[in-house]
């Protein structure tokens, strides 16, 4: 049986490719594997970043963020809060604003 990805690298879908990566790796932090998770996150934004997507590219890291920030890595996640707060602002992707105000006032909250 084939794996989403296996499908995805078979007929050319980078760009889905690198969502379902992105889905995965933050499963795979809520299953807690942390590290993987935050890892192939990482991976997926980097990926997409090289295909220059942008679809929900703001919610990819305020997703990053948070699992940061839930991980203790409280100075990785105030960068990348901030990239997805920057990125809101290039890609208007007004649909997660509520949420990256969110994972950066958490974030302000912990630092504190």
């Amino acid at each position: 049986m084939f794996s989403a990805l296996q499908l995805c690298d078979e007929y050319g879908f980078h760009e889905v490719s690198g969502w379902v990566k992105q889905l995965d790796g933050w499963m795979k932090f809520r299953r807690g594997e942390r590290a993987s998770g935050v890892a192939q996150m990482r991976e997926a934004i980097e990926e997409l970043r090289a295909l220059g997507s942008f679809v929900m590219s703001t919610w990819r890291l305020v997703l990053l963020a948070d699992m940061q920030l839930e991980a203790g890595d409280i100075h990785s996640a105030e960068a990348t809060a901030a990239e997805a707060v920057e990125n809101l602002e290039r890609t208007r992707e007004g649909w997660c604003e509520p949420e990256v105000y969110r994972v950066e006032a958490r974030n302000a909250l912990t630092e504190a």
